[in-house]
């Protein structure tokens, strides 16, 4: 496949921006993803302009978020040299070590949570003067953070080291003085995870989504009160798992009303609501919404949103009368891209979701590509389809499948993946595929699976237990052995990963490993990793490429010298797209079907 200049631009631009929120009534500041690093930009009716491009934004610890403050005193940015920048004055100073959570209380001091790897413990800070004094600590997770408007006091998630905080993660108030942490939640969920919250304007209410029933749904705590009201019931989404600090599916409008975001079958949508639950569906034509921020002198409401036609941008809704009007700041594609939720069952009778995306036009069945998505407990959303855009241009159709263990389609869906992973997700693409085996648009005898990280494991599997069913696979970042895995990866990496294989046991790991049934691979492979990338096993990928030419089956083997666990280079994205698009044009879109 040949791919223009403007296609690997929209490939390469994943989670493109963070963080938006208002510097002032009519700017805004947000964070791009550029090829190393974050950086932060400047938006306004005059353009977008960079600001202090030399700081590298960003933490190391896991679930970090909020990195960039919006103060009267500063325009604060948290680095990954372990300092804090004022982006405006060009001052900057220490922190105690990595860090997240870059806040303010309610004397307009900064705030934040470190790590100390010595002791192991997480601690909240507050800068006083040139000193950043201590104010509690907990060898549990703290993130999260947000300090009440008018007194001194603020409010967490915490969770365990070896827990995952969409398992596990409590809401803690913290008054300084007292230096006593609290665990409160609504009645009956004390043993149920929350997912955010946050105060109103003036420090009356928490809102906050706790788990309840099957999914996160809306609860109001008031303070004075210590009373609980649920707001929302439908059977709708209404959280992120928390993979990162600073993402927000509500905010307050005002004293007495909130803008939240809800999802159905990964489709998003934006409502406003009073505090007793009275809700409005605000009209959008975006279909993935996050990063909800209100505007606090002009009520506005600031997103980042994209849609099957709309690639991610910064998108605001203004009040005019009783209607909200979306205003989105980016480009608006045309398409022959038609996008399709979908279900299936499973031999076992259970329901699958997916979304599948294909030309419309299309006179003839078209290759099928089922891109992985990595977690293994994340989900597809219906966010801009730039892969599948790619390759829906080419003549394939796309299929992502929200196996189960995905987000969004309810907590016990998602559970069922515990100790199934390896297998279950693959049983649930195989079903998929046959659901489709006797529509109009699909060939059965051209599926290709493709999977970076985490999703390696499942498309190398799934290349070994299934070769009948799928018939080229492109595995990224791959995983071949999870003891050699597990040993390098990250503690937080390494929880969600026992919690899918369900075992702590070596034994199992080993058993569970792709590398000893790798030679029953019968399909075409790719692999691609960096030689930098300490999760790698690149010794191992060399001798898989040797073994699998021996027993004549083809393997395009990629190692790129400068390159760690993501690419840095745009020389590499290039040839990286370049050559996943002529492998499954070989395998697949080519492929003479009268092939075993």
């Amino acid at each position: 496949m040949s791919l223009d200049q403007k296609t690997l631009d929209l490939l390469t631009a994943k989670d493109k921006l963070l963080e938006a929120q208002w510097l002032d009534a009519k700017t805004i500041v947000y964070l791009q993803a550029t090829v190393q690093r974050w950086e932060l930009w400047q938006h306004s009716e005059e353009g977008d302009q960079p600001i202090n491009q030399t700081v590298s934004i960003g933490s190391a610890l896991p679930y970090s978020g909020q990195f960039v403050l919006v103060s009267d005193n500063g325009l604060f940015a948290m680095a990954l040299d372990h300092t804090v920048h004022d982006m405006r004055e060009g001052s900057s100073w220490d922190l105690p070590g990595p860090s997240t959570d870059l806040v303010e209380d309610f004397q307009k001091k900064v705030s934040f949570i470190s790590f100390d790897p010595e002791t192991g413990l997480d601690s909240i800070y507050l800068r006083t003067g040139d000193q950043n004094d201590k104010i509690w600590s907990s060898r549990a997770y703290i993130r999260h953070l947000q300090w009440h408007t008018t007194s001194a006091r603020c409010l967490f998630l915490s969770w365990g080291r070896d827990e995952l905080p969409w398992h596990a993660a409590e809401l803690r108030v913290l008054g300084a003085g007292s230096g006593e942490a609290v665990s409160i939640f609504p009645p009956g969920l004390k043993d149920y995870p929350c997912g955010e919250a946050c105060y109103s304007p003036h420090g009356e209410y928490i809102a906050a989504t706790f788990l309840t029933g099957d999914f996160f749904q809306l609860w109001l705590y008031k303070i004075k009160t210590e009373n609980w009201v649920q707001l929302s019931f439908e059977n709708r989404e209404h959280s992120f798992p928390l993979r990162r600090s600073s993402r927000r599916s509500m905010a307050f409008l005002s004293d007495r009303s909130l803008v939240a975001l809800s999802s159905e079958k990964a489709f998003w949508q934006i409502f406003t609501l009073d505090i007793h639950g009275h809700s409005k569906i605000v009209p959008s034509p975006m279909t993935h919404l996050q990063n909800l921020r209100v505007n606090p002198s002009t009520h506005e409401i600031l997103t980042l949103a994209s849609g099957i036609q709309f690639p991610e941008q910064i998108t605001r809704f203004a009040r005019k009368g009783h209607a909200w009007i979306s205003e989105a700041d980016g480009a608006h594609m045309s398409t022959k891209l038609k996008s399709e939720p979908i279900t299936w069952a499973t031999d076992s009778g259970e329901t699958v979701h997916g979304i599948l995306y294909r030309d419309r036009n299309a006179k003839t069945p078209s290759p099928l590509l089922i891109p992985i998505h990595g977690g293994p407990s994340d989900a597809v959303h219906a966010s801009w389809p730039s892969k599948a855009l790619a390759f829906v241009q080419q003549g394939y159709a796309v299929l992502y499948v929200n196996y189960r263990g995905s987000w969004g389609y309810g907590y016990n869906y998602h559970q069922s993946l515990a100790g199934h992973w390896g297998d279950r997700e693959i049983k649930d693409c195989v079903s998929g595929v046959r659901s489709l085996k006797d529509s109009e648009w699909i060939d059965p005898k051209r599926v290709g699976l493709w999977g970076g990280g985490t999703a390696s494991f499942t498309v190398l599997w799934a290349l070994i237990k299934n070769p009948e069913v799928f018939h080229a696979g492109v595995a990224v970042f791959p995983i071949l052995d999870l003891v050699h895995h597990f040993a390098a990866c990250s503690p937080a990496e390494r929880t969600e990963l026992l919690w899918a294989l369900g075992s702590n046991d070596p034994k199992v790991w080993a058993e569970r490993s792709p590398i000893h049934s790798l030679g029953k691979i019968q399909r075409p492979l790719a692999l691609f990793a960096g030689r930098q990338d300490k999760l790698v096993n690149i010794a191992g990928l060399e001798q898989l490429a040797d073994d699998l030419k021996s027993n004549k089956v083809p393997c395009w083997l990629s190692l790129y010298e400068n390159e760690g666990r993501s690419w840095r280079s745009h020389e590499t994205y290039i040839d990286y797209y370049s050559k996943v698009a002529g492998f499954f044009d070989r395998f697949l879109r080519f492929r003479n079907v009268d092939e075993k």
